[in-house]
């Protein structure tokens, strides 16, 4: 006999799921024209200071505070900015 693991939704959690669907969906077209991007402007590995740039604006622009730095690498590792 199967066992339910997931849990009934509730109608305060479908409300928030379909919200949170429906604001993916209206950016939908904008998470695939930086994908887009992305894939015709490659970076290298570390390097990817020009796809850093378009996300952090992305994000600031929704609010995100963005710290700049990889954990682990020095901070002068930036040097090789373009």
């Amino acid at each position: 006999m199967p066992v339910n693991v997931i849990p009934p939704e509730s109608s305060e959690i479908k409300t928030l799921r379909e919200k949170t669907d429906a604001h993916i969906d209206a950016y939908a077209s904008r998470m695939i024209e930086m994908s887009d991007w992305m894939y015709h402007h490659p970076e290298s590995a570390f390097l990817e200071f020009k796809a850093f740039e378009m996300l952090t604006k992305e994000l600031e622009g929704f609010g995100f505070q963005v710290e700049e730095g990889v954990t682990g690498l020095p901070p002068e590792f930036d040097h090789l900015k373009t």
